[in-house]
């Protein structure tokens, strides 16, 4: 038998009284002034311990006791069969250490499924997108593009014209019937790039044209981005960075950092911050058509080098220092270089998976 003292509140008014709690026999019994009260102990519900917080018994009719005493509870405790799993829930968060590694646990599964399991699940979405919302998607980034950072571009009218003829032969090759476009457009923020938009448009600057030295250097260009478009990548990454706001914003509560997401998407997708496997990929794609077409890698090569010079030395420091972001989260030329002379099968390259 155990007793003690607690305040009793019938669940129908605000009054409150003092009463004595017993057990005994599988039951419980809440005695005062002209008053008495006895429950089967199943039908009891006690609040789980949080730190030196008072402890609530719920009773069956919609009462409820608050208890002090610490004893009564583990008694309770153990004939509500709650006592394992409270303690242990309770042991953890009344230790700063424990906190300190369940918040630690807490952070790498976070971590954990940021990394890996959001880039799976933004695939499986991917590939459920209907093309048609895939490029109202890009139609959208190029009007905003063209307003804020694009202008008419300054490449002869006779060099865009075969640059294009180069763009529809690449096409042709693939047998692809996605309606593909190439623009050119002059920009200064951007320099010398090229980027691939949803839906099938590819941006190539002035200062990109101008820094290849041969067709064959363009149609690697071409190709790579190509390889992006086809394996959606710029939709993948706006899904993967939206999705990771998102649950920052569920655990935390920010509701206004998925508004700032959704509002930003235009700009993730403008700067192209692909992921290390997903630039491989686009490597990969064009190895494939330019091996298949028995044009040497080493123009491929060519302009990756020249590229990484142009951004480290011939751009303002602004430009520099996006540079040098996007190679931490890039594989560097040296790799990209290297994993071109690795045995290639050309035949993938006509059928890719859709």
């Amino acid at each position: 038998m155990s007793q003690c003292q607690a305040t009793y509140y019938d669940g129908h008014t605000t009054l409150s009284r003092q009463v004595q709690l017993s057990t005994t026999n599988g039951w419980l019994t809440i005695s005062g002034h002209a008053f008495e009260q006895r429950y089967p102990l199943i039908q009891l519900r006690l609040s789980p311990p949080l730190g030196t917080l008072q402890r609530t018994l719920y009773l069956p009719d919609g009462g409820r006791c608050d208890l002090a005493d610490d004893q009564l509870c583990c008694h309770l405790e153990q004939c509500l069969s709650q006592r394992r799993f409270v303690c242990f829930i309770h042991r953890w968060e009344s230790s700063l250490k424990r906190a300190g590694i369940a918040l630690l646990l807490t952070i790498a599964v976070v971590w954990g499924f940021i990394a890996f399991g959001i880039p799976i699940l933004a695939g499986q979405v991917t590939e459920m997108i209907p093309p048609t919302i895939e490029v109202r998607t890009g139609e959208e980034t190029l009007n905003l593009l063209d307003h804020a950072m694009l202008r008419p571009s300054h490449i002869q009218a006779a060099r865009q014209t075969h640059i294009r003829q180069l763009f529809s032969t690449i096409l042709l090759d693939l047998g692809d019937n996605r309606p593909y476009q190439l623009l050119f457009r002059q920009s200064t923020p951007i320099g010398a790039n090229a980027l691939a938009l949803p839906g099938g448009t590819i941006i190539l600057t002035d200062a990109m044209v101008n820094l290849a030295k041969s067709d064959e250097e363009l149609i690697a260009v071409m190709a790579h981005e190509i390889g992006h478009i086809k394996h959606r990548h710029a939709l993948r990454m706006v899904i993967q960075n939206t999705s990771a706001g998102f649950l920052v914003a569920a655990l935390t509560g920010d509701l206004l950092s998925t508004t700032s997401l959704s509002a930003a998407l235009p700009t993730m997708l403008v700067e192209s911050k692909y992921s290390r496997d997903m630039e491989r990929q686009a490597d990969e794609y064009a190895v494939h058509y330019l091996t298949q077409k028995h044009i040497a890698l080493t123009h491929f090569a060519a302009i990756l080098n020249r590229l990484t010079k142009y951004h480290a030395e011939g751009a303002d420091k602004d430009r520099v220092d996006s540079w040098n972001q996007y190679l931490r989260t890039h594989p560097t030329t040296t790799e990209r270089i290297q994993a071109l002379s690795l045995t290639r099968r050309p035949t993938e390259i006509t059928n890719p998976k859709k």
